[in-house]
């Protein structure tokens, strides 16, 4: 079977300055390390992940207003400064020592702090759950468990944009939908991150010449 390879129909990246506008900006594929120094360079702040900065400078873009994130402060006491138990009410959750020490012994040393594990806990106590931490304990056991399933698949941060190109990349080629495809992996994600639109593998796919 004759391969094709992609024929790139990229243009010049504009530069990352305060001319640009919101949606010039998303338009473009940035580095963390870019948004950051954007930021710094127009007073606004460069705490927290890609996406929540991206949001930031896209409202200082189209609007000109500079965001002071809210950063969240755990009043008074947390969790872990006493001693977990497994009655213990989810309150001032956090992610320390002593936190891991308490799933470790309740779980077993096989336990790491997972992305559906938090999703699991901020869903339920913004719906009003009481939650314990014996209770976050079986949920994390659950998810072990579908671990084990060839088909599952764990969640990914909207932040971490090159693990999710790389996952849709395998998933799309394990069903022989890229056997015509010449170039590999890392070459699609850095023309990826040229292209205009999200940095994801299908608008890589939508926006290329085929030849």
């Amino acid at each position: 079977m004759k391969k094709i390879k992609i024929k790139t129909q990229l243009g010049t990246r504009p530069a990352l300055t305060s001319a640009l506008t919101g949606v010039q900006f998303l338009d473009e594929y940035w580095l963390q390390s870019e948004q950051k120094e954007f930021c710094r360079d127009n007073g606004l702040s460069s705490w927290g992940n890609k996406a929540v900065v991206a949001d930031r400078i896209v409202t200082f873009l189209d609007m000109g207003e500079i965001l002071t994130p809210k950063k969240p402060k755990i009043k008074g006491l947390v969790d872990s400064d006493n001693r977990i138990q497994n009655s213990t009410l989810v309150v001032n959750y956090k992610s320390d020592s002593k936190t891991r020490e308490y799933f470790k012994k309740r779980i077993g040393s096989h336990f790491k702090f997972t992305v559906s594990m938090h999703d699991h806990r901020k869903k339920q106590l913004q719906n009003g759950v009481k939650l314990t931490y014996d209770n976050m304990a079986i949920e994390w056991e659950s998810e072990y468990e579908r671990r084990k399933n060839p088909g599952y698949q764990t969640k990914i941060s909207a932040s971490c944009e090159f693990n999710q190109f790389a996952r849709d990349y395998a998933d799309k080629k394990k069903k022989g939908g890229l056997e015509n495809i010449k170039v590999s992996m890392m070459q699609m994600w850095k023309m990826a991150k040229q292209c205009k639109g999200p940095t994801t593998l299908k608008n890589l796919l939508d926006t290329k010449a085929w030849t």
